[in-house]
């Protein structure tokens, strides 16, 4: 235990202070500009209306390459990494990831030799997306190493909407998956209810374990949070 008059504790004692009054004026600073932004007029009234929706997957094709770092930082503060860990470990059987994007879930997979993945199915519209992806994925298990994981296991790249028909899962069965997961992506369809139904219908319902896992975040309630919305969809 350091002593009461230590030089030391004194100098952390006058900076902390210090600490408290930066975050406070930068929490003051951001809730700021969220009021500002709620009193400002909608920029894009349009986004009001879900049939006026459009598909924006070549804006996709466009941002590709630079999205990890667009949305690294704020899903890492959000915990949503941590997220996409929990859900991937519960995958099991063939597996389809829908509205895959740049393979943002592929380092969270079990896929030792004893894990229970058969399959994975990685599926996108957009095929710079798809691209990236499926780089990412070599850059993680190149061939050309000896792979630690399940031997055998079947993985797939598609440029495919999740809107419409989806390739059946591989290796003979019915040609239906265990698990279908999709992670920021139903927010981005004009046609949710759709979309899930299509989702169920390439499910293996007859396995009491399959199972559509989600991880989405959706528009707001509130009229003042949509201001800053754009128009756009993928899937």
């Amino acid at each position: 235990m350091q002593p009461a008059n230590d030089p030391k504790s004194k100098s952390r004692g006058k900076f902390a202070p210090i600490v408290l009054s930066f975050f406070a004026v930068t929490l003051g600073f951001y809730i700021t500009q969220l009021a500002i932004v709620a009193r400002q007029p909608c920029q894009h009234p349009e986004i009001k209306d879900l049939s006026k929706q459009t598909d924006v997957a070549a804006r996709y094709d466009e941002t590709a390459d630079g999205f990890d770092s667009e949305v690294g930082s704020s899903e890492a503060l959000m915990g949503i990494n941590s997220i996409r860990k929990q859900l991937s470990k519960q995958c099991k059987g063939h597996v389809l990831e829908v509205s895959c994007g740049t393979g943002r879930n592929l380092g969270y997979y079990p896929l030792h030799p004893g894990s229970e993945i058969d399959s994975l199915t990685f599926l996108d519209l957009s095929a710079q997306m798809v691209a990236v992806c499926k780089k990412k994925w070599l850059s993680l298990y190149p061939p050309s190493t000896t792979r630690t994981f399940k031997p055998n296991l079947a993985v797939r790249f598609s440029t495919t909407s999740a809107l419409g028909p989806m390739p059946p899962a591989p290796k003979g069965g019915n040609g239906k998956y265990t698990t279908i997961l999709q992670t920021m992506g139903l927010c981005s369809t004009p046609s949710p209810q759709a979309l899930l139904t299509n989702l169920a219908a390439h499910l293996d319902l007859s396995n009491p374990e399959s199972r559509i896992l989600l991880l989405e975040h959706g528009r707001s309630d509130y009229a003042w949070r949509q201001r800053r919305g754009r128009a756009g969809w993928r899937l």
